[in-house]
């Protein structure tokens, strides 16, 4: 067995080991003095609670009498013990130092959360207690009748293009131009630059108000910082020019079309509604010159949609012969593309009903539609509506020539 070598020290030593071991002189019976309890905690950590489950059944085994080394100069218990194990082995609790603190446990995620939902939920709350309360003052008075009302009206909503314009009406229903262009440049200043679509709505008011009370210029000045100043410039354009249309200055319109097509050369929509003016102002030379323009800026994958569409607004509104000649290019070089045959035959449709006298060549391009190897619910289309048509115009002989094409096109399939 162990046996600790013995100092003789002011302290009393508590040592484990064989009585016998030990000489009777130097040593005497006592007996252990009571151990100070240490404070409670709250939460005891892991390795503690087990430490006290060990040195609970360790307790349990046989332990040898306890002897001290007796001295006249002896000092208080400092709370340190040695139970008593296994031979050999020498177990001690540490007591917490007086200085050491215990660390504040750390704080649940799910309640953090919590709280920043519960914040996010008061702010929403009280927005929009804020914009019932001004909409309740709106609704108790719709229409204000002083710029005091409007100006408190505006306090609240300060991003609300609906009530800027109403303060420009406000004004100009009572001959008060200036300080409608006062408001407007206010409103343009005071509105949010993230609120795009309420900022161009301020702009096209402002516009509308320059070309009723304003001049050619002071408009044209108005148009230009507009477009660039909003996010929406391509509608700005087409805004400008129903301006000018309506007002008649057809020139001016033409300028702004051809600045418009070079700024947004390859969207097909522009250089369409700019073939449509050139077909209601009879302008022959552009008619010619903007498929060419137009083919060459845009990409390949647009060239059909956009010869589609040119072909369509002269059937409706331009030459007939010019649309058809345009059609027949395509479904002579795209022979397979039921969309094109399909606008095609409604344009042509359109047509008789307008004339009357467009039955043999709508009868023509469905003869030759439905000789095409096309799928079978392409051609069940095309079909039923050469059926439609004869029923309509035709008799009970060509409706039972469209029936045996109907047939010789399922005996081919069945065929195959």
């Amino acid at each position: 067995d162990f046996v600790p070598k013995l100092k003789k020290s002011n302290k009393k030593r508590k040592v484990r080991g064989s009585v016998e071991s030990v000489d009777a002189n130097a040593l005497t019976e006592v007996e252990v003095p009571p151990i100070k309890k240490a404070k409670k905690k709250k939460k005891e950590p892991k390795d503690q609670e087990q430490s006290k489950t060990t040195n609970s059944d360790k307790k349990q085994l046989p332990r040898a009498t306890i002897t001290t080394v007796t001295d006249t100069h002896s000092t208080k218990d400092d709370g340190m013990f040695v139970p008593f194990g296994d031979a050999g082995d020498v177990v001690a609790d540490a007591v917490p130092a007086p200085n050491e603190t215990l660390k504040a446990p750390k704080a649940n995620k799910k309640e953090m959360a919590a709280e920043r939902r519960k914040e996010q939920w008061l702010k929403r709350l009280s927005e929009e207690q804020r914009v019932d309360a001004v909409e309740a003052a709106h609704e108790a008075n719709p229409t204000p009748a002083t710029p005091e009302e409007f100006r408190m009206l505006l306090a609240g909503s300060p991003n609300s293009s609906f009530l800027w314009c109403q303060f420009m009406a406000f004004w100009l229903f009572r001959g008060q131009i200036e300080k409608a262009r006062q408001v407007a440049e206010l409103a343009l200043t005071t509105i949010n630059f993230r609120e795009e679509q309420e900022i161009f709505n301020v702009w096209v008011a402002y516009l509308n108000l320059e070309s009723q009370h304003g001049t050619r210029e002071s408009t044209d000045g108005v148009f230009r910082r507009a477009i660039k100043n909003v996010d929406q410039e391509k509608k700005m354009y087409q805004h400008q020019i129903r301006i000018l249309y309506k007002a008649g200055h057809h020139g001016q319109v033409f300028v702004i079309y051809k600045e418009m097509v070079r700024k947004f050369h390859i969207e097909v929509d522009v250089w369409v509604q700019f073939y449509k003016y050139c077909i209601e102002r009879n302008r022959v030379d552009e008619l010619k010159q903007i498929p060419k323009n137009a083919l060459n800026s845009l990409m390949k994958d647009q060239h059909v949609q956009m010869m589609t569409q040119i072909a369509a607004a002269e059937l409706r509104e331009g030459s007939v012969d010019r649309g058809r000649a345009i059609f027949e290019g395509l479904v002579s070089k795209f022979p397979k593309r039921g969309d094109i045959w399909s606008v095609y035959i409604d344009l042509e449709r359109l047509v008789q009903r307008r004339a009357g006298n467009n039955l043999p060549q709508l009868r023509n391009i469905f003869d030759r539609v439905t000789t095409l190897s096309l799928s079978p619910k392409v051609m069940q289309g095309f079909l039923t509506r050469y059926m439609e048509l004869e029923k309509e115009y035709g008799t009970q002989q060509t409706q039972q020539q469209v029936h045996d094409r109907a047939v010789q096109y399922v005996d081919q399939k069945c065929a195959q």
